[in-house]
């Protein structure tokens, strides 16, 4: 916190004027990482400050910064003063504190004493890694506070809240409990929220998890609202596969909300009840991490459903292009659009106006050379932008179309009859009206102008944008001229509204004719169905170079279509589920046989391993570590592996993992969001593959948790080098200290043969009750040894008056009195045997 600095600063400041002309002094500042502002000087000016990031705490760093300035310097009473809170977030600040130590340099301590008011954190969130399906597990949440309050407290599971109510918060740290039940498998974030009474800082009251729930794996069923349920979900229900039925609003817009998903079926959805992250959600969790996809037909899907130039149709092994009829495309297209003032509306970056001059230069494009295209601009009048002529100068009539300017009222009733008249003697296969508006138009004898079309074999469909359109009449009008009416309030997707009736129009994809299937190849969820009934109709399409078609409609065109898309696999099936065009094959046993057999086919391979996936934060980076076992225990090596990991915005890593220990697999990731993460990772020997998910989670600043200093970490620091608590800045070049030594001798042997004593005389004691009396006597006489040998020159590192503050356990206990004393014998062995350890583990 600012004040935090300014205090420290004047500390500095304050120390120097009692420095001797031949001291010399050095400054660092630290945080997230640690600068040199100056190297040591009898003059040093700390008028500018570096900005060591402020997302984290690293006194490692610093301890270790300023060590190596000082091994520069040859005097002997060579000293850190370590102005801090003590609240550390990276590194080990007693690591660093021994390398001070071997170098004879003193850390002494101004510990910068935080004083909340009304502070309230939420300290930590702990749930177990993995969990069973439908078995309650218990979530903690550490809230501390600087004063007694109430919060109302909120908990969301992958976004959605789940638990709200009022909590009693006392001062200190609290401990709540919650029992949840997990009925959804997959990788799931919870986030917990918290609204104080009294608060200073809103950053540091939410925090997240997430947690990974193990069951049998789901097939999600996508049916489109406006047809129902098709008899595809029946079938596979009555298979015995776990299928769960969803609308399209709920499809996932990241590829984590796919997690614990083996396959995803779309039964006669069009693009346009999709919104393009749902897609490319869809396209990642094929592609990235093994899903299967399964797209069925009808009058709404594929090139009938605006699939065109989508992420959808890019993970689809077939194609709405269908080449083999563009001879017979010649049509004659009039749009009609609306550019009164309310067109002029903004949403987002561009306004209505600028998205249907997009859509109907879109249009153009896909026109061929002998179609034929007009575009009327209409408010309180109308005129026409591009003459009723041939698509062949596309540039041309696309730059006519970008001159169009919205202003004035609606009268849409004029521009439509102008259409009619230059259309209604045109020789071309299809002559259609495409009409868009988003206002209440002006009377006009629609209904008769409508059925005057239709004797002239003109059709009308309609696009009515948000809830000021006149849709009664935009829906009327789309029924008399037998066109199709479009409803939309986002007016991104108007430009896929355009191509979809376009595409209707200009190219035959409904074809309504009974034919016998035709199997081309050979593939094994076929096994044992040999023979298909008559079907009525499907959607025509075009197979993709690398796909391979399966079964065959009328014309070779493709019935049933295959490919591999990244790791994942993909059918399309061009009739539909049943509804219609597949009626006469509904009650054969071949038709719950075909699908059920498809799906599992399509489902990511599952192998039986177990999988571990631990993470550790350094820095900007993330290690992941993948421990895999098999069903005995035993590790597993030599795999091929890889990760993704998806970030917060759902951007995607890729890493290679590498094995270098038994059975363990290593990889590492940059982190650049807070948040978190999702990791799923690979692993394939000899066609064996093993997968599994995880993730980690990025706080927004690991600063933020911590309300009070954490002196107990001060305070050892300065004990393991010899430094002192310091009270006040003048104590910073304090003529005592001048000339002193602390000589450190090792004592391992005095604390064996101790041991040893002690050992002894409770055998003794034990065994000669009549001793026990002098137990005190023998015990205190004991304890008088001088534990270091001082020096002539030399003052004792306990020389003072402090008393070390309670010391702050990361656990659920009431505070307690630290085991860290001046007089303590215990600790001073402690210190001693971690000093051997770093020692012994630095010659490793």
């Amino acid at each position: 916190p600012p004040n935090l600095k300014d205090e420290g600063l004047n500390f500095i400041k304050e120390s120097l004027r009692d420095k001797r002309e031949d001291d010399r002094a050095g400054f660092v500042v630290f945080g997230e990482d640690a600068l040199s502002q100056t190297d040591l000087s009898t003059l040093p000016v700390l008028d500018v400050i570096s900005y060591p990031g402020v997302k984290g705490t690293d006194i490692e760093k610093a301890i270790d910064l300023s060590n190596v300035i000082l091994s520069q310097s040859d005097r002997n009473n060579r000293r850190i003063v370590l102005i801090t809170d003590g609240n550390e977030t990276d590194g080990s600040a007693i690591d660093s504190a021994y390398r001070s130590r071997e170098k004879d340099i003193k850390i002494d301590i101004y510990p910068v004493v935080r004083e909340p008011l009304g502070e309230i954190t939420i300290e930590d969130i702990e749930i177990p890694d993995r969990v069973k399906l439908r078995e309650p597990f218990i979530m903690k949440t550490l809230i501390s506070s600087s004063v007694s309050q109430s919060v109302v407290f909120d908990l969301y599971q992958d976004g959605r809240k789940i638990i709200s109510q009022k909590l009693s918060i006392r001062k200190g740290k609290n401990l709540f409990l919650f029992s949840i039940t997990p009925n959804r498998i997959g990788f799931h974030k919870f986030k917990v929220e918290i609204l104080p009474e009294k608060d200073t800082r809103i950053e540091n009251n939410s925090i997240e998890t997430f947690t990974v729930v193990e069951g049998p794996p789901k097939v999600l069923y996508v049916y489109n609202p406006g047809t129902g349920y098709g008899k595809v979900l029946s079938a596979l229900k009555t298979q015995g596969l776990n299928v769960e039925p969803i609308s399209p609003r709920e499809i996932p817009d990241t590829v984590v909300g796919f997690s614990g998903c083996s396959t995803v079926i779309m039964d006669d959805i069009p693009a346009t009840l999709l919104t393009i992250n749902q897609m490319k959600a869809i396209q990642s969790f094929v592609r990235d991490t093994g899903g299967g996809l399964l797209v069925i037909g009808g009058p709404n899907s594929f090139g009938m459903g605006s699939y065109m130039g989508t992420p959808l149709e890019e993970t689809l092994p077939v194609d709405s292009r269908i080449t083999q009829f563009a001879s017979l495309s010649n049509i004659a297209l009039v749009l009609v659009i609306d550019a009164s003032g309310s067109m002029s509306g903004q949403e987002g970056e561009l306004t209505k106006i600028d998205l249907a001059k997009e859509s109907a230069q879109l249009v153009v494009d896909l026109l061929k050379d002998q179609d034929r295209v007009g575009v009327i601009a209409f408010d309180h009048s109308f005129q026409w932008i591009v003459e009723l002529t041939s698509a062949k100068d596309k540039e041309g009539i696309s730059k006519k179309i970008s001159m169009i300017q919205a202003g004035g009222g609606t009268a849409m009733y004029p521009p439509m009859e102008s259409a009619y008249r230059a259309l209604k003697d045109e020789k071309a296969r299809v002559k259609h009206i495409i009409v868009l508006s988003d206002g209440q138009t002006e009377p006009g004898r629609f209904r008769s102008l409508v059925e005057q079309m239709r004797l002239a074999d003109i059709t009308v469909s309609t696009i009515a944008i948000g809830s000021d359109a006149d849709i009664n009449l935009m829906r009327n009008i789309a029924e008399w001229g037998q066109g199709r009416f479009y409803y939309t309030n986002d007016i991104y997707s108007v430009p896929q509204i355009f191509l979809t009736e376009t595409l209707t129009k200009s190219r035959p994809y409904l074809t309504e004719k009974p034919f016998n299937p035709l199997v081309n190849s050979y593939i094994d969820f076929l096994d044992g169905i040999t023979v298909f009934p008559t079907m009525l109709g499907y959607i025509s399409t075009s197979i993709k170079p690398k796909a391979k078609q399966l079964m065959s409609a009328l014309n070779n065109e493709p019935l049933l279509a295959y490919w591999r898309y990244g790791i994942g696999k993909v059918l399309a099936f061009t009739s539909d589920s049943g509804k219609r065009w597949t009626s006469l094959w509904v009650n054969s046993p071949s038709f719950s046989k075909f699908w059920s057999q498809a799906v599992r086919w399509l489902a990511q391979d599952v192998s039986n391993y177990y999988v571990s996936i631990s993470t550790t934060e350094r820095a900007k980076d993330v290690d992941i570590v993948v421990d895999v076992f098999d069903h005995k225990g035993n590790f597993v090596n030599f795999l091929d592996g890889t990760f993704k990991v998806f970030s917060p915005s759902g951007s995607l890593i890729n890493g290679d993992l590498i094995q270098k220990d038994s059975g363990r697999y290593y990889g590492k990731v940059e982190v650049k969001e807070e948040g978190i993460y999702s990791i799923s990772v690979e692993l394939r020997k000899e066609g064996t593959v093993i997968r599994s998910l995880g993730g980690f989670y990025v706080p927004v600043s690991k600063e933020l948790k911590d309300i009070e200093s954490n002196n107990s970490l001060l305070y050892s620091i300065a004990e393991i080098t010899g430094g002192r608590i310091l009270n006040n800045p003048r104590e910073v070049f304090d003529e005592k200290i001048r000339g002193y030594n602390i000589e450190y001798v090792d004592i391992w042997q005095f604390v064996l043969l101790l041991s040893g004593i002690f050992f002894l005389s409770e055998l003794v004691l034990r065994k000669l009750p009549a001793l026990r009396e002098q137990r005190e006597t023998f015990i205190a006489l004991l304890s008088r040894f001088p534990r270091f040998k001082i020096s002539d020159t030399s003052i004792s590192m306990y020389e003072g008056s402090y008393e070390s503050p309670p010391l702050e356990f990361k656990t659920y206990k009431p505070k307690e009195e630290s085991p860290i004393k001046t007089s303590s014998m215990e600790h001073a062995a402690r210190l001693y045997i971690a000093r051997l350890k770093q020692e012994r583990e630095g010659k490793k």
